[in-house]
């Protein structure tokens, strides 16, 4: 290669990176840290469970902030710079070893045989015998009650679980950035801004004989840095699990539509702060958007229609 090629390589190279925000680092496929994915496939390493998180995540997006990763042997070490309720960055840290990891997603995951993909959008049961459902669907978070719609699908409930000991690192955090200004309002916002600021990406794991319903368990969120609705969703609920009383009356998954897209948010009662309500047994639970960073007066510009409740239990 001449030196006059060598320039004109570095040109471009140049031209695409203050365009485009390509680098070394980032995948052009889905915007992804490949760093985070070559640390999640060491990290998931003795999973029982086969996935492919090379898959590009649809609909990529973020906003300034992401988790960063380094791994030394069967350890990571992770640091999310987000901002914090009170306009100023503050730097969660923590570390996950492979034999965690593993264990931790080696819980979630549909066998084919009873809940698998029916076309490129939708999943569906496959098989019409209910008591070969209750006895394998039941289990590796997913769940089987009747055919009826949503009596059977992933069960949140399992996934919070099995994420507990980092939703009481991050629980933990919030309570100690929080200090004097420690209330029951801010714990909440503080754990919105949390989840709200990593990025946006549809995660599409499935792989071999095995199907993940587009979930990202919050093991997985964290460390590959993006998720969906229904992903950023369960990582605050599991959150707000540790730093709220009564978790189990205060605190819901909401399935609803935003337009014609189906969608997941998460509902909190007890909050004196105005917004949209959505009424459940008798409590008014504060409808909270996961997805992007907005604000409480800027969520109520979103209508969400058609809600369904999914019901959380505290496991202590």
């Amino acid at each position: 290669m001449t030196e006059l090629q060598i320039y004109i390589l570095l040109l471009v190279l140049c031209v695409l990176y203050i365009n485009t925000g390509f680098s070394f680092l980032i995948s052009p496929k889905n915007g992804v840290n490949d760093q985070n994915l070559l640390i999640i496939e060491q990290l998931t390493v003795h999973s029982s469970k086969p996935k492919n998180y090379r898959f590009p995540a649809n609909e990529y997006s973020s906003f300034g902030y992401g988790i960063n990763g380094i791994i030394t042997n069967d350890k990571a070490s992770f640091s999310y710079e987000f901002p914090f309720i009170d306009n100023r960055n503050v730097t969660f840290k923590s570390e996950i070893t492979t034999s965690q990891m593993s264990d931790v997603v080696s819980h979630f995951g549909a066998h084919s045989s009873y809940f698998a993909k029916v076309d490129a959008e939708h999943f569906g049961l496959q098989s019409t015998d209910e008591d070969f459902l209750n006895r394998n669907m039941n289990k590796d978070g997913f769940f089987f009650r009747s055919f009826e719609r949503y009596e059977f699908g992933v069960d949140y409930n399992q996934i919070i679980k099995h994420s507990k000991e980092l939703s009481r690192q991050i629980g933990a955090f919030i309570i100690e950035q929080l200090g004097s200004n420690d209330s029951y309002d801010n714990r909440v916002l503080a754990a919105l801004n949390f989840v709200q600021y990593i990025p946006y990406g549809q995660p599409h794991f499935d792989a071999g004989e095995y199907t993940y319903f587009g979930v990202s368990v919050p093991h997985e969120s964290f460390v590959i840095s993006y998720s969906d609705c229904d992903s950023k969703s369960v990582m605050l609920c599991g959150i707000l699990q540790e730093l709220i009383v009564d978790a189990h009356l205060n605190l819901i998954m909401v399935y609803c539509t935003v337009g014609e897209e189906h969608h997941m948010i998460v509902g909190v009662h007890g909050l004196r702060i105005e917004g949209k309500t959505h009424e459940h047994n008798g409590r008014s639970y504060l409808l909270l958007e996961t997805t992007t960073p907005l604000s409480i007066a800027e969520q109520q510009q979103i209508n969400f229609e058609n809600i369904h409740v999914f019901n959380l239990t505290y496991n202590a």
